[in-house]
């Protein structure tokens, strides 16, 4: 999108990204529709881009739609932010070992729809992951959609994108990290597994699941029980579930 922006920027819009992308000190410039610049929640995203110094800009409708782009319903809130930095795998790890409670790093496998890894990305900031791995190749990054599925997280939450992910996997283990993978045959029941420790969870694609020499690295593969007639759930769904098994395990 280029209009009021450049190549080296991206525009989002919705009032939860918008909100977070201040709050992260992320945005660039604010942009208000003037129909909708009214409210408790518009003079709460103006205060937060004027204490941080940044742009605002009122459009006509016609404006704010070229703006974003979007026949949806956008709040009527969009930002400009730079286009999104991945981070180093040693990066993180470092950002992992500053943390003073078994750190928790998900990795997926090839997740390719991008309301999946926004909704991925939203769940992992939420249960308090230090960051989130993926693959370079036949997988979603983290686009402008993808930043505004996971409302704001992606403006938190440190992202490494990876050209092998079982070398990354080595890698992490070598930092004293317990690979665990979410596998429909798992030998150990998810409640069972001993989660107070430094741990890397890794969720499989929508179709396959967890390729086969990623399956060979996992210390451990993870079984959710299914007592009803499905016998699988959404891999954001699923990776919910376990996660936050280790944020209850963390907190006693």
């Amino acid at each position: 999108m280029k209009f009021y922006g450049s190549s080296s920027e991206e525009i989002l819009w919705g009032r939860q990204v918008v909100k977070e992308a201040l709050r992260a000190r992320n945005a660039q410039k604010l942009y208000l529709e003037k129909k909708e610049a009214k409210g408790s929640y518009i003079k709460e995203v103006t205060e937060l881009a004027q204490n941080k110094n940044i742009p605002i800009n009122y459009l006509n409708p016609e404006e704010f739609k070229k703006l974003t782009g979007s026949e949806t319903a956008t709040g009527g809130v969009a930002v400009s932010v730079p286009l999104f930095k991945y981070w180093e795998l040693d990066e993180l790890l470092a950002h992992s070992r500053a943390s003073q409670e078994p750190s928790l790093i998900l990795i997926l496998d090839h997740v390719e729809d991008p309301q999946n890894l926004g909704a991925l990305l939203r769940t992992a900031e939420a249960a308090g992951a230090v960051g989130l791995v993926l693959p370079r190749d036949r997988a979603a990054g983290v686009t402008p959609t993808v930043r505004r599925v996971s409302a704001g997280a992606a403006e938190w939450l440190p992202v490494v994108q990876v050209t092998n992910l079982v070398r990354a996997m080595e890698i992490i283990q070598g930092s004293n990290f317990w690979i665990y993978g979410a596998e429909g045959v798992g030998e150990t029941f998810y409640y069972k597994a001993d989660w107070k420790r430094k741990v890397a969870l890794v969720m499989g694609s929508e179709g396959k699941g967890i390729s086969r020499l990623v399956r060979e690295k996992c210390d451990v593969l993870l079984n959710i029980p299914m007592a009803g007639q499905i016998s699988s759930l959404n891999v954001s769904v699923a990776a919910g579930i376990l996660m936050y098994e280790h944020v209850r395990h963390k907190q006693g």
